[in-house]
């Protein structure tokens, strides 16, 4: 990137994501998580169901049924053109 830019800095950046449930987080992450959602697709609600319902289960077995707090992190990139 320092090529293309001057002064090129790295941030890491953490965000907490809450959700009230396994259940509600894998709910959350079969609509958002470009994977899963391709794997949703391609396989048809039919075949996708049972799958679905193991790792929600397994989700709740690991997390149990509370709340459940995921920490995103990422490396924010940023510079100046020169």
């Amino acid at each position: 990137m320092e090529q293309s830019f001057a002064g090129v800095e790295i941030h890491p950046v953490s965000t907490p994501v809450s959700f009230p449930s396994a259940a509600a987080m894998w709910a959350s992450m079969e609509r958002s998580m470009p994977p899963v959602a391709l794997t949703r697709h391609q396989l048809g609600e039919r075949a996708w169901a049972p799958i679905s319902d193991r790792v929600r289960d397994t989700l709740a077995g690991t997390f149990g049924t509370g709340s459940v707090t995921l920490d995103l992190h990422a490396w924010l990139s940023v510079g100046i053109a020169p």
